[in-house]
């Protein structure tokens, strides 16, 4: 995790913002523990810092937050711009991309029962 925070901070390198914020979130999984809102707000920043500097993994992992609502409040528009960022323009690509998401994150909700059929 430090070694992450160092490339991304000091070297501004795209991947290890992505890496970063995956350990992060993987630690606390791993402690079967909520994380708290200050860490969340400090993952999702090393999150947009990568999806500035165009980490696809980045955008994709924004725009699944931000349709899920999870650490984030739910915004389909912000989720939208991250995946057509990701893409880098391409519109069928990420209309594709866009389609796919929608469907796991739906998916996803009805297992966990976040939301009723």
């Amino acid at each position: 995790l430090s070694l992450s925070i160092i490339m991304a901070n000091k070297y501004n390198h795209p991947r290890a913002f992505y890496d970063a914020y995956y350990i992060l979130t993987k630690l606390y999984e791993a402690n079967n523990s909520p994380m708290d809102s200050l860490t969340a707000e400090y993952a999702i920043g090393l999150l947009k810092k990568g999806a500035e500097l165009s980490n696809p993994n980045c955008c994709f992992e924004l725009c699944r937050l931000y349709l899920s609502g999870e650490y984030v409040k739910q915004d389909t528009s912000m989720a939208k711009t991250y995946i057509y960022k990701e893409y880098h323009g391409d519109i069928e690509s990420a209309t594709r991309a866009w389609n796919n998401i929608k469907r796991c994150c739906y998916k996803e909700a009805v297992k966990t029962k976040t939301i009723e059929l």
